[in-house]
C-alpha cells in the first residue's frame, strides 16, 4: 500500500512541475518598452508629456526599441532632451549598460493577464494595443506589439 501511496504523490508532483514549466502563450519578437517613474502630482520633470494609470502620474524615464527580442535602441529622457544608444553603444560601454538595468535580449510570452520577461512573471493589464505592469513606484509599458 505505501508504495502506490508513494507512486501516486510522486506523479502528482512531476505533472505540476511539468505544467509549470510549459508556460504557453504569444511570444513577442519585436515590441517597445517604456520605463516610466511616479511624478508627483503629475509634475512634469522635462517636456514629455505624463502618463496617466490609475489616477497617478508617471514620467517617461527610459524607453527601449526591441527588433526580434534585441535591443536595437535606447533613449534616455532627462531634463534637458532625449540622449539616444544603439545597441554598439551599449555593448561598448558595458559598466553603462548594467548602471542602466535594461537587458540587451529580452524574450516575453503573454498569456492572458500574466506576461514572462526573460524568467519573470508579471501581473499585466492590456489597454488597446499596449501592455500596463505596474511596480512599486514605477509602471513599465509594452508597446507596438508584434508577434512572430
Amino acid at each position: 500500500m505505501k508504495i502506490n501511496l508513494y507512486t501516486i504523490v510522486f506523479f502528482v508532483i512531476a505533472c505540476s512541475l511539468l505544467s509549470c514549466s510549459t508556460y504557453v502563450g504569444e511570444e513577442v519578437y519585436t515590441f517597445n518598452v517604456l520605463y516610466c517613474k511616479k511624478a508627483p502630482l503629475g509634475l512634469k520633470y522635462n517636456e514629455y508629456e505624463v502618463v496617466e494609470y490609475k489616477k497617478l502620474f508617471y514620467s517617461p524615464n527610459i524607453e527601449g526599441c526591441y527588433v526580434k527580442g534585441k535591443l536595437h535602441t535606447l533613449n534616455v529622457y532627462k531634463s534637458d532632451g532625449v540622449i539616444s544608444y544603439t545597441n554598439e553603444d551599449l555593448k561598448t560601454d558595458s559598466l553603462f549598460a548594467k548602471y542602466i538595468g535594461i537587458p540587451l535580449n529580452r524574450k516575453i510570452i503573454i498569456h492572458h493577464e500574466n506576461m514572462f520577461d526573460n524568467g519573470t512573471i508579471f501581473s499585466c493589464e492590456k489597454r488597446g494595443d499596449s501592455i500596463f505592469v505596474k511596480k512599486t513606484d514605477e509602471i513599465i509599458i509594452y508597446y507596438n506589439i508584434e508577434q512572430k
